[in-house]
């Protein structure tokens, strides 16, 4: 198992995970493999409601999980590629250092599964994760058995078709959110339960083997699944995410991405939403998931 100072020199060539401002404090494997992150606060990890952005959130967990496999993995001259990532979301994150744990639960020769969670300073539990991780030779070829062929052209869709005033204003309060907390982001199109969002490929957003950051991803997906649920709402109050569950289906790199969400179902402020993450150049699926998300609106006193 490598050390935590092993584990934050691999973690410097994180641009994404360096902007998240976490660090690993220890690593064990008494009795099975482990690993401790902190994050203190910082102003750019929080959404407008005050509370830690739930892409970031899951940042963090993703971020554990994959230095955990790799701390484990790396001495054996292997590597981790993940495949699935899920979270759920108990408690918003305040104005607090976070504190995150990831241990190993199964490990075959195969793959490997990891739980991660999240303490807030009070040591309650604010989120939880599962991650599934498959295990290859370090710069082996993974066998293909079916091909990511490219989609048709993806519909880009414009803030032209959006014929309410009302959807038109939430995007531009969106995007103006956006332009400082998520640069290169947009939301190009909201409306009747559908929501499209551009991310221009940033530098900033690459981990430490070139790729796009998962957690970056994550992010983009939380955005997105949020935009389509919350073009339903009739009023706002609070904006909650509830769970996220992704499948990673190939790295992403040298391209911007292009996300499209649909919301399967609405009932009580609650939506159910599907996800699609492409590459806009390559036009080949880069991620799928759910997000579901809760907009409710002010609570009398």
């Amino acid at each position: 198992m490598l050390t935590p100072e092993d584990l934050n020199e691999r973690y410097a060539g994180d641009a994404w995970g360096r902007a998240l401002g976490a660090s690993v404090t220890a690593t064990s494997e008494a009795q099975t493999p482990a690993l401790e992150m902190t994050l203190p606060f910082r102003a750019q990890n929080m959404n407008p409601g005050g509370r830690t952005h739930g892409g970031k959130i899951a940042t963090y967990l993703v971020d554990a999980g994959r230095l955990l496999a790799h701390g484990l993995l790396a001495p054996a001259g292997r590597e981790a590629r993940l495949l699935d990532f899920q979270v759920s979301y108990l408690k918003g994150g305040g104005r607090e250092t976070l504190i995150a744990h990831a241990r190993v639960v199964r490990q075959t020769r195969e793959f490997l599964f990891v739980h991660c969670h999240v303490d807030n300073a009070e040591g309650e539990q604010i989120a939880r994760s599962a991650l599934l991780f498959r295990c290859l030779p370090l710069d082996g070829d993974a066998p293909i058995t079916h091909h990511n062929e490219p989609a048709e052209a993806l519909p880009l869709r414009t803030l032209d078709e959006m014929r309410e005033p009302r959807m038109k204003m939430m995007v531009d309060m969106f995007n103006r959110a956006m332009s400082r907390l998520h640069p290169g982001a947009e939301v190009t199109f909201m409306g009747d339960g559908q929501a499209q969002m551009v991310q221009q490929d940033v530098a900033d957003h690459y981990d430490s083997d070139g790729n796009i950051a998962a957690g970056q991803m994550l992010m983009l997906l939380d955005n997105t699944g949020g935009s389509s649920g919350a073009s339903l709402a009739q009023e706002f109050g609070m904006a909650v995410t509830l769970t996220i569950q992704a499948a990673f289906i190939e790295p992403a790199r040298g391209e911007a991405l292009v996300a499209n969400s649909r919301t399967c179902r609405r009932e009580g402020g609650l939506t159910h939403n599907e996800v699609h993450i492409y590459g806009a150049q390559s036009r080949r699926l880069k991620v799928f998931g759910t997000m579901t998300h809760l907009v409710r609106g002010m609570r009398g006193r």
